[in-house]
Parts: C-alpha cells; sequence; structure tokens
C-alpha cells in the first residue's frame, strides 16, 4: 500500500484511515493477483475470439483489407468482456469499501473522504446507471455513500482503528 504526499497532506486523520483500511481490504483478499489472473484468462480467450470472428468478417486474412474487420472483431469481442470486467471490478470495489467502514467504523470519515476526492476530481456524483455499468470500474460516489450511510450507526463497537478514542465519543451527529 503507497500513501502519496496529497492524500496526507489534504485529508483528516480519520479520512486516511478509511483509505488505508479499503486498501488492505484488496491485499487481504488478495485482489490484485486475482485480478491478473483473470486477465491472464480472459485475454488469450478474447484474442483467439477476435482472431476467429476477423476470419469470418474478412476472407483477406493477413493482407491490409482485412484490418476493418479484425477492428470489429475486437470491437465486438471488446464490448462484453469489458463489461464482464467492470462489473466484477465494481464488485471487488463494494467489498473495499465495506471493509473500510467496518474496519474503521468511521462511515461519516469514508462519506467525507468520497465527497471530497468527487469534487476535487470533478466527477460526476451520480452518473446515470447505464453510465455506470457500462463504463465504470468503480461504484458511482452517490453509492458509495449511500452504502455508509447504511452501516448500522445502533451496538457499534469501539473503533477498531481509533483503539486510543474512549468509548464515549463513538456516538456521531
Amino acid at each position: 500500500v503507497v500513501l502519496f504526499d496529497t492524500l496526507l497532506d489534504r485529508y483528516s486523520r480519520d479520512e486516511i484511515r478509511v483509505v488505508v483500511a479499503h486498501e488492505l481490504a484488496h491485499v487481504r483478499h488478495r485482489d490484485v493477483p486475482r485480478g491478473v489472473l483473470y486477465a491472464a484468462m480472459v485475454a488469450p480467450a478474447a484474442a483467439f475470439a477476435v482472431q476467429r470472428l476477423s476470419w469470418l468478417l474478412s476472407p483477406a486474412r493477413g493482407a491490409p483489407a482485412a484490418l476493418p474487420a479484425l477492428g470489429l472483431a475486437a470491437a465486438v469481442i471488446a464490448a462484453p468482456t469489458g463489461l464482464i470486467g467492470n462489473r466484477l471490478s465494481r464488485a471487488v470495489e463494494r467489498r473495499a469499501d465495506a471493509f473500510s467502514v467496518e474496519l474503521s467504523d468511521a462511515p461519516e470519515a469514508f462519506v467525507s473522504f468520497e465527497r471530497t476526492i468527487a469534487l476535487q476530481n470533478v466527477a460526476d456524483l451520480d452518473p446515470p446507471r447505464w453510465v455506470t455499468r457500462l463504463l465504470a470500474t468503480h461504484p458511482s460516489t452517490a453509492e458509495r455513500i449511500g452504502a455508509a450511510l447504511a452501516y448500522p450507526k445502533q451496538g457499534r463497537r469501539e473503533p477498531a482503528l481509533n483503539q486510543h478514542q474512549s468509548s464515549s465519543s463513538s456516538s456521531v451527529s
């Protein structure tokens, strides 16, 4: 896990904790090795499918005249492959978000971070659902904030990452 100076300079300790907890979720769930394995399995299959489809679309195999067919085949295969990959990525990010809020017990810090980073990046906080489903690797900011706000407010334990605080400071307004 790498923390950049901009994160350390611009965000509160609680916001940094939720970011670190989110990244630790990726480590704990082995998301990077799983993503590499997914790509290693999908890429050759997709390349093979592109080749076969381009051969069906153009009899000029290996000739410059076959390039349009190759481009069309690549687009046809990449579309569903990308949709599936993005959907899996959003699920991984949702899991990391939930882990982050649970571990830090600081949904308000998660919400604050998400709002701030979205404004800094001039992101659309709540794009149309179809845009997220087609193009996004992460849930929308509105969805992420909604999930954090839905975190149970009653029966909270002592914050896991804030052991130095007293239990009387665990209520949130």
